[in-house]
């Protein structure tokens, strides 16, 4: 399934969680620009260089030891492209924005899911960089919000990861 110097639970976690991470950088550009509120927008970007962070803070651990074997898609690969297909069918709206909105905070929930089973695993292995990576990824990626324009011009916050579980 995975080809790897790491060996085990670690290893697909780490994987699973660098393929998703490719993923979500990926699609967000397209979301952003599907964006009708340019303050949404503008939150989207932030993001990406957040993302664009934590897929360097992996790559620093991981290197070129992780190569994933199968080819098969992760579950927020398949989420974020069936996502994607379906948002850009509908037509340019505040709601549509809200959409989109739902998927990256559902697509972020995932990731800090993802890094938090990584976590275990590298405390378990005794992997301290690692520990420390993935720690710094939570951090950031769980600090993020989107912030959304409601129709009658007051600013909405869509919950970050921290309040969700809060």
């Amino acid at each position: 399934m995975y080809n790897s110097v790491i060996h085990g639970q670690f290893a697909e976690e780490l994987a699973e969680l660098h393929d998703g991470s490719i993923s979500l950088f990926v699609t967000l550009p397209v979301f952003r620009g599907l964006m009708l509120s340019a303050p949404l927008a503008a939150s989207l970007h932030t993001f990406e260089a957040l993302i664009g962070e934590h897929l360097a803070y992996l790559d620093s651990i991981l290197g070129d030891v992780l190569v994933r074997g199968d080819r098969a898609d992760g579950s927020l690969t398949r989420s974020l492209f069936h996502s994607l297909a379906h948002i850009r069918m509908r037509p340019a709206s505040a709601s549509r924005d809200e959409e989109i909105a739902g998927v990256v905070e559902q697509a972020q929930l995932f990731l800090m899911g993802s890094c938090s089973f990584a976590l275990r695993f590298a405390r378990q292995a005794g992997v301290d960089r690692s520990v420390h990576v993935l720690e710094e990824s939570m951090s950031r990626i769980g600090t993020f919000a989107l912030q959304l324009v409601s129709p009658n011009g007051e600013r909405d916050i869509v919950p970050s990861w921290s309040d969700a579980v809060a």
